[in-house]
């Protein structure tokens, strides 16, 4: 089947609903551009799209952001000139999609873009000559089942803003209809039920996916270039590279070096591989040639109430993945710039300006060559912000902010700047 409608066409209907985050030091900064991925609650695929193929996942119980692309080599390159170490992927080269990477490493990459960004790492890994990796406590454990009842996810922190995409969420993002709180469902990430166009003959300029049907294009493009899309606004779920979803291949996540999966098919693979039900276990150890990855992500805050996407439902209510309370999420009863729904999730009295949770806080660089830290301050507190290079010897750099019960921001100098890191902290 060949499509009417160009990738450019696709990726200018896209492009708005995509929002970009950027990581990496000043001269090695790099973005990765997210697409929301809503209708929480949807149930799993049980073949009611009208195609052919369905296996049981994709139900989803919260927003998330998922990556539109693969993540290309160069932001592996950028990050480990900004300060990643020990994370190794080198089949591919630029733009093209991250190759060689192992499950092991792709979670150290996401640890440094959690960390880099002051979040907390999402995985328990430690390096001694190679990756290793621990289950999480029970307590610090990712409940995949926000409401009534739990459902852990021992591989992912709670608290991870950044994260490699479940099972359940890659094939949500890949094959889902996007249409509503449904079981609906694609045969293939490209929003349809028919066999995608793949690669016919050498130099094909027109494609659905990036797959062998005639001829095998062993090079990967770049990332965006790679098909049409799938109802979400994500390119290259189907073909290019095979992509690691998190999970466990039997969905436990109770063993840390038991088997990932992959899913997605890849350059030399067949159409059969695109498909809904395709997926294939590897060990998280192993390095290939045409396994990737993609980026998943916590939803942003789209209305600007002050409450996380994924904390929301559709009438403005608080509900966090991780807390099975509720609350209303627009009353601000102590005027500290919180809404009350935050801080309750959050354990905190929102009756008090004194249990205003710290911490909310961002660092970029902006259009003056600066960098911009920015970060959230109670009423009536003083606070004092500290640099470090290493997230362990803090050193105070200004004091005696008051707090105004907003967002405060604050500029500091590029030239002779050699700490990365920032958090404030109340006098």
């Amino acid at each position: 089947m060949k499509t009417g409608l160009t990738l450019a066409g696709m990726l200018a209907i896209f492009a708005l609903a995509a929002r970009a985050d950027t990581f990496g030091l000043p001269g090695n900064e790099f973005t990765i551009d997210f697409v929301n991925v809503g209708n929480a609650g949807n149930s799993d695929d049980a073949g009611a799209g009208g195609g052919l193929y369905f296996s049981s996942y994709g139900g989803v119980r919260y927003p998330y952001r998922i990556g539109v692309y693969e993540v290309p080599q160069s932001a592996i390159d950028k990050a480990a000139a900004s300060g990643m170490t020990n994370v190794v992927s080198d089949a591919w080269i630029g733009n093209q999609p991250a190759g060689n990477i192992r499950w092991y490493d792709a979670a150290a990459f996401v640890n440094w873009l959690n960390v880099s960004t002051g979040h907390p790492p999402a995985y328990k890994m430690t390096f001694l000559g190679s990756w290793s990796m621990e289950l999480w406590s029970p307590a610090e454990s990712w409940d995949n089942d926000p409401g009534p009842g739990v459902e852990l996810n021992r591989y992912r922190h709670k608290d991870a803003w950044y994260f490699i995409p479940s099972e359940d969420e890659w094939y949500k993002a890949a094959f889902h209809k996007n249409d509503g709180v449904t079981a609906n469902y694609w045969d293939y990430a490209t929003a349809s039920n028919e066999i995608p166009d793949g690669m016919d003959f050498s130099g094909d300029p027109q494609y659905d996916a990036i797959f062998e049907q005639g001829f095998i294009q062993w090079i990967p493009f770049g990332i965006t270039h790679v098909g049409v899309a799938s109802a979400y606004g994500t390119f290259g779920q189907n073909g290019h590279l095979w992509e690691w979803f998190e999970s466990a291949f039997d969905g436990s996540n109770d063993d840390p070096s038991e088997v990932r999966g992959v899913r997605g098919g890849d350059l030399d693979s067949s159409e059969y591989f695109q498909r809904s039900d395709l997926r294939r276990a590897d060990p998280p150890g192993g390095s290939y040639a045409h396994i990737g990855l993609r980026i998943a992500s916590l939803a942003k805050d789209t209305d600007g109430d002050g409450v996380p996407d994924p904390y929301e439902t559709g009438t403005g209510a608080f509900i966090s993945p991780n807390n099975t309370g509720t609350s209303p999420a627009d009353p601000d009863t102590d005027d500290d710039g919180y809404l009350d729904g935050f801080e309750i999730a959050a354990r905190f009295d929102p009756n008090s300006a004194a249990s205003t949770p710290d911490g909310l806080w961002s660092v970029r660089l902006n259009v003056h060559a600066e960098l911009e830290y920015r970060f959230n301050a109670a009423k009536g507190f003083p606070y004092r912000i500290q640099s470090s290079t290493d997230l362990r010897s803090w050193m105070t750099i200004e004091l005696g902010i008051p707090g105004k019960g907003r967002e405060i921001i604050r500029y500091y100098p590029i030239e002779g700047q050699e700490r990365r890191f920032f958090r404030s902290r109340r006098n």
